[in-house]
């Protein structure tokens, strides 16, 4: 390069601005877009640190229904049954009047459970978790809405209060279901002896609240044996915590009443 070319190309260039290296300006835009996007990361961080299985129910996603959420759906159970996923013969109980069937039942044992809960079956396998059964059912009045059930067996009523109690949200709104049973948003969730149960739906709707609570009472009726063995256990722990004739203080107590009363938050336990 002659002298007058590196003379008009020096120039050329804005007062203040080094050949080779970035301007000022271009530095601070640079560090922005760099802070924002460490903001995004450690936002989404947070929210998977404080995950809810029933918040991410259903594979399908799609809002409240239609065609494309029906057809994810079905891609999703085509997936499955490729995959091997164990389905029973059976309903896994009859549905109330205004829901039908829309998935064949599922079942996933300990193995098999993340493969259903996209990976975040150690939240249940420490707490006694034996069995999941889970099936979609659609509204005969519209049919594009509809909700999946999911029956987490713990084995031990006290495993099924230990995950319902850890997984409140905290826009519960009780409902007279059971001794613990709660909706909020899309959703409802309750125990029945054994049962840890989880309802979501599409839609939030009056009409699919009331279908929830349908297809949850549908669900207890069809087990009355489990609320019979939660009885049982509850008569068995009181029994033994009596110290019948030795004047023992009781040893064993519901696992709610060994909450404090001092300093609780009204309505924060489920009962």
């Amino acid at each position: 390069m002659s002298e007058p070319e590196e003379k008009n190309r020096r120039s050329a260039a804005p007062a203040g601005h080094r050949p080779g290296r970035p301007s000022p300006a271009r530095r601070r835009a640079a560090l922005s877009v760099m802070l924002a996007l460490a903001l995004v990361t450690v936002g989404v961080l947070i929210k998977q640190s404080h995950f809810n299985p029933a918040v991410v129910a259903s594979r399908a996603g799609g809002g409240a229904g239609g065609a494309g959420a029906a057809g994810d759906m079905d891609a999703g159970v085509a997936g499955d049954m490729e995959a091997g996923v164990a389905r029973p013969e059976a309903p896994i109980f009859p549905p109330p009047e205004g829901l039908r069937p829309m998935t064949p039942p599922e079942r996933f044992d300990r193995n098999t459970l993340s493969d259903k809960i996209n990976g975040k079956a150690e939240f249940y396998l420490p707490a006694g978790f034996a069995r999941l059964d889970a099936q979609r059912f659609a509204m005969e009045a519209a049919p594009d809405i509809w909700m999946e059930a999911f029956l987490y067996n713990m084995e031990e009523p006290a495993n099924a209060f230990s995950v319902f109690s850890g997984q409140r949200r905290e826009d519960a709104e009780p409902v007279d279901l059971s001794p613990n049973a709660y909706t909020a948003e899309n959703a409802l969730f309750l125990t029945h002896g054994p049962y840890y149960v989880e309802i979501i739906a599409t839609a939030a709707t009056d009409e699919v609240h009331a279908a929830m609570r349908a297809l949850a009472a549908a669900f207890m009726k069809a087990h009355p044996q489990a609320a019979s063995a939660s009885a049982a256990a509850a008569a068995e722990e009181e029994e033994e915590g009596s110290g019948a004739g030795s004047g023992a203080a009781p040893s064993a107590r519901p696992e709610e009443e060994l909450l404090p009363a001092e300093g609780r938050i009204a309505d924060s336990l489920i009962r």
